[in-house]
């Protein structure tokens, strides 16, 4: 299954309004197909945890909630995202919030996800910082 047929299935699952019926679907796509991941299992994903955000009375994102879910699904190796992961989730905006109210949105969604990066990207660091400490 490539990037197109993802992307496809995306815009037929997702409705003519939904947050993915836009080109970022192709972005979203590509990183479905790098990690082995499909548009159904991410789109059954992005309704749980849609509602583990109201639960946890967070604001409505759009499309800034639906890529903080694609990151948080990469992060777990795309294992279902825990309850506890929404709720650490949470306090990171909340202190953000905390400290510069006037700026913090739902378009810092996708920053709440990066402190914690998934073991593959971990390997990815350490294989580049070698390579790196190599040629120097």
């Amino acid at each position: 299954m490539g990037i197109r047929r993802i992307s496809d299935d995306i815009k037929a699952q997702s409705g003519w309004f939904g947050d993915l019926n836009s080109p970022l679907r192709f972005i979203v796509s590509a990183m479905l197909y790098a990690n082995d991941d499909g548009a159904a299992e991410f789109l059954a994903e992005i309704e749980t945890v849609r509602q583990m955000f109201r639960t946890a009375r967070l604001r409505r994102g759009g499309i800034y909630e639906t890529m903080a879910i694609l990151i948080m699904r990469l992060q777990a190796d795309k294992q279902p995202i825990a309850t506890s992961t929404v709720d650490r989730f949470q306090a990171i905006y909340e202190e953000m919030k905390r400290h510069h109210w006037w700026l913090t949105g739902p378009d810092d969604f996708s920053r709440v996800c990066h402190p914690r990066r998934s073991a593959r990207v971990r390997r990815r660091d350490r294989r580049t910082h070698r390579a790196d400490s190599i040629r120097d």
